[in-house]
């Protein structure tokens, strides 16, 4: 049997963002909601301009890093466990769980 993957988080994270509930829903400058463009290294945070990525570069810096490094993380054990055995994309796989 494989030992369990742990994963801590880093300091910074708890005094950056508490919870995906206090991640912005618009720019993380402004609040703007709309044409927005995402973060294309991270896709967490949205900005409505050039301007405001430029502006919060510095602060957003270490938290894409983190997502990113977290994202790579689990795209890598996903790919040692294979394929989730309710995926529905799969032929002739039992539900183990019902909603009778």
């Amino acid at each position: 049997m494989q030992a369990p993957i742990t994963v801590q988080q880093p300091k910074f994270l708890f005094h950056t963002v508490q919870s995906k509930a206090s991640l912005p829903s618009g720019c993380a400058i402004c609040d703007k909601e709309q044409d927005l463009k995402i973060c294309t290294a991270c896709r967490v945070l949205s900005y409505c301009s050039k301007d405001h990525q430029i502006e919060h570069r510095k602060e957003h810096n270490q938290f894409c890093n983190y997502v990113r490094q977290t994202q790579a993380t689990v795209k890598a054990i996903e790919a040692q466990l294979g394929p989730h055995p309710h995926d529905s994309s799969l032929p002739n796989v039992p539900l183990l769980l019902t909603d009778s």
